[in-house]
């Protein structure tokens, strides 16, 4: 898979837009729409730590059977700690690759990519420093239409 990595004060800049809940009749009316009663700035929601968040942009069709697609950009915070679901950035051998993090029955990784390994047993969660653990994806930016 190739990789394309940014980080995100190189793009962060606070550009909110009108944000309705899907609860809110006023979202089919025109001027409402305009002037937007509530903001929102994707960068402020999808980036807690900027100086510790990076983005890794999906080229390969690898992870497809887990919703994730060419062009996709995946949100990667460093800092967090990996809990239970958690999706898992790590570098092998020079390529970013994808795990689940599962806990129960047993401690173990699990490969979104029909490249790797389906899994690998772990010990202890501080493995993953070692193994090679870049950050947690926070968020998927997943375009509809191209």
């Amino acid at each position: 898979m190739e990789l394309s990595i940014s980080r995100p004060d190189d793009l962060f800049t606070y550009r909110p837009v009108a944000f309705f809940n899907d609860t809110e009749s006023s979202l089919l009316s025109s001027p409402s729409l305009v002037s937007g009663r509530q903001r929102l700035d994707l960068n402020l929601h999808c980036i807690k730590r900027p100086d510790d968040t990076f983005f890794v942009r999906i080229s390969g069709l690898s992870m497809v059977d887990s919703g994730i697609r060419p062009g996709d950009i995946l949100v990667v915070d460093r800092i967090l700690a990996p809990k239970k679901g958690d999706l898992v950035v790590m570098m092998e051998q020079g390529e970013v690759v994808v795990y689940e993090l599962q806990v129960k029955p047993e401690l173990k990784l699990l490969s979104l990519s029909a490249d790797h390994a389906d899994r690998v047993d772990m010990e202890s969660l501080s493995e993953l420093q070692r193994m090679g653990q870049v950050g947690i994806v926070t968020s998927i930016i997943h375009h509809i239409r191209q």
